[in-house]
């Protein structure tokens, strides 16, 4: 599985409010279905939130990538967000031989 996330805010394309909570749901949940189907590898290319603003993008092109802006387990500054300790348990746990 590579790619994916959930924002730890809410953001334009957001159905509903989003929270740190909701994003450390979304890491159990994905841990049960990648554990269901026996995955091998879980690649997270959302590490660290998206400084927007430092991009310098016209407002357009700034609004549409805001949507994925704080999907990382840390912020713009590598400080940890909540969801960080769960992808650590996860990533701790012994690979199936």
């Amino acid at each position: 599985m590579v790619e994916g996330g959930w924002s730890s805010q809410s953001v334009p394309w957001s159905p509903r409010p989003s929270s740190h909570q909701q994003q450390i749901e979304f890491f159990r949940r994905y841990e049960q279905m990648l554990d269901g189907v026996r995955a091998e590898a879980w690649v997270m290319l959302t590490f660290t939130d998206l400084d927007v603003n430092a991009l310098g993008l016209p407002p357009d092109q700034a609004e549409g990538l805001a949507n994925f802006a704080y999907m990382g387990i840390m912020d713009v500054n590598l400080k940890r967000k909540p969801a960080y300790a769960e992808w650590q348990r996860i990533h701790a746990r012994p690979r199936a031989r």
